[in-house]
């Protein structure tokens, strides 16, 4: 196995009052206890289909949505990002990401009709951006597949996916459903086993973390850090995912030490673009004593 396996479930509801089917998967983390990130995934787009709302259930048993207009499929440098994050430092990075991606043609602008006819058209688009949006939660919010709860949550919520179809009918059975308990936030500083080798190229960072585990939390990868004087400089450009079938385990290599001792850390990444602390899963490495320089002491 050479890639870390990110797992998606689509559970199928069939929706009151619709012949057709929408298959889908609503999942959701929380790392502060207040903030819940919600991403969906879709397995075919239904073509009356025109966006979704999400609701939660309130004290007496009824669903109540918290989107303030429709969340749609579209990628525009114009979308009201707010339907879906209302934090102003949140909406400029967004706004100011969208952007640099758009102009470095790593996104492309897609207005509504022209996504739909999109996912209409190729069902492999829909599995192309899933599994995007399971590398980038920011993703996930610029093509109106999530959406960030800050609305105060309690000890427990329940949300739920409504698609909404042409003519502005919702379905009035939703399409997926998902439970976040305060209790359940997310466990991002799990603790890593580490372990160092002396190599040819450099220092080799070797770690092990159960396949469970990262699927529990949604893990997307790893992230190392060196230390440099008190601030944590981050090695790698894009998580970790590359796993060694031999070692039943991660491998780092880091060939620009240039120290007799390191500190270095492994922090855990996951698809909601949560990372665990950088302070919890620190090894210190110090270079061998060469046999020369032993037999000159």
């Amino acid at each position: 196995m050479k890639n870390l396996i990110l797992v998606i479930a689509f559970l199928t509801l069939v929706t009151a009052g619709w012949a057709n089917k929408i298959e889908a998967k609503l999942i959701g983390e929380s790392q502060d206890g207040r903030t819940v990130k919600l991403m969906w995934f879709v397995k075919k787009w239904d073509k009356n289909l025109i966006g979704f709302n999400i609701k939660r259930k309130v004290a007496n048993n009824e669903w109540v949505t918290i989107n303030n207009d429709l969340i749609v499929p579209e990628i525009s440098v114009d979308k009201n990002l707010q339907i879906v994050e209302n934090s102003t430092e949140e909406l400029l990075r967004l706004k100011s990401k969208l952007k640099s991606m758009l102009d470095a043609g790593q996104l492309k602008s897609a207005d509504r009709l022209s996504f739909v006819n999109s996912l209409i058209a190729n069902s492999d688009t829909l599995k192309v951006m899933s599994r995007s949006f399971g590398q980038d939660f920011d993703l996930a919010l610029f093509s109106g597949f999530g959406f960030s709860d800050r609305t105060g949550a309690n000890q427990t919520e329940e949300y739920a996916l409504f698609p909404v179809r042409v003519n502005q009918v919702e379905d009035k059975v939703a399409s997926a459903t998902f439970i976040w308990k305060n209790e359940d936030k997310a466990n991002v500083n799990p603790s890593i086993n580490i372990s160092t080798a002396n190599t040819d190229n450099g220092v080799q960072l070797i770690w092990k973390m159960p396949l469970e585990t990262i699927n529990k939390i949604h893990a997307k990868g790893f992230n190392i850090y060196r230390k440099d004087g008190n601030a944590w400089v981050k090695v790698n450009d894009k998580p970790i995912q590359e796993f060694d079938n031999n070692k039943n385990g991660y491998t780092f290599f880091d060939n620009n030490i240039g120290k007799n001792e390191v500190t270095y850390s492994i922090t855990l990444t996951t698809m909601f673009n949560n990372e665990s602390n950088v302070n919890e899963n620190t090894i210190v490495y110090k270079h061998p004593i060469s046999s020369d320089m032993a037999s000159n002491n």
